[in-house]
């Protein structure tokens, strides 16, 4: 198991539109240690998760929110941390909410982020959404106009059809070109 108490507190970077890649401070190197806590998910050998475990798997949750930031992340991504984000009401007390996530980071004497007590849900919450549109601009900024525009107009409806096959637009952006060519 890791140790989660050496882990450094890096400054998060900022992009060329001034995005930073993390909406929380989360040590870089998170993502090998992501890799061995999610490894031992399959070790049939593996006893019960301990408190320890279950907090850290709280906290990468939570981590996923990063995503938001990222200009690079796949849109399907995206979509997804928002719906998790952003649930119903009824939904926050469920296991691994975003809202549960948040007190469990915040709380846990294991929680590898530095200190999050100033914190509240409706605050994260209002940071996520007062940087989005232009967390968006910088994620669509490399997508065509229809795409865009789609995104804008009716955000849900790609959201499903991303739900469905995650390589969605992937396909329309080949379906385009091979249809362009037949008139070239």
């Amino acid at each position: 198991m890791p140790s989660f108490h050496t882990l450094s507190h890096a400054k998060p970077a900022t992009d060329r539109f001034g995005c930073s890649s993390q909406v929380l401070p989360f040590p870089e190197d998170s993502d090998a240690e992501l890799e061995a806590v999610l490894g031992v998910i399959d070790d049939p050998d593996h006893t019960p998760w301990s408190e320890e475990e279950l907090d850290w798997l709280h906290c990468l949750l939570l981590k996923k929110a990063e995503v938001l930031a990222n200009p690079e992340a796949p849109l399907a991504d995206v979509f997804e941390v928002l719906r998790w984000v952003f649930t119903e009401p009824d939904k926050d007390g469920k296991p691994f909410s975003f809202t549960r996530c948040l007190s469990v980071a915040r709380y846990s004497k294991w929680s590898p982020f530095p200190d999050l007590t100033g914190i509240n849900l409706e605050t994260l919450r209002t940071l996520i959404r007062g940087n989005l549109r232009r967390w968006l601009k910088a994620l669509l900024a490399k997508y065509p106009d229809w795409v865009r525009d789609v995104v804008q107009k009716n955000p849900l409806w790609i959201a499903l059809r991303l739900d469905t096959d995650a390589q969605w637009i992937n396909k329309q952006l080949r379906l385009m070109n091979v249809q362009s060519d037949l008139f070239a």
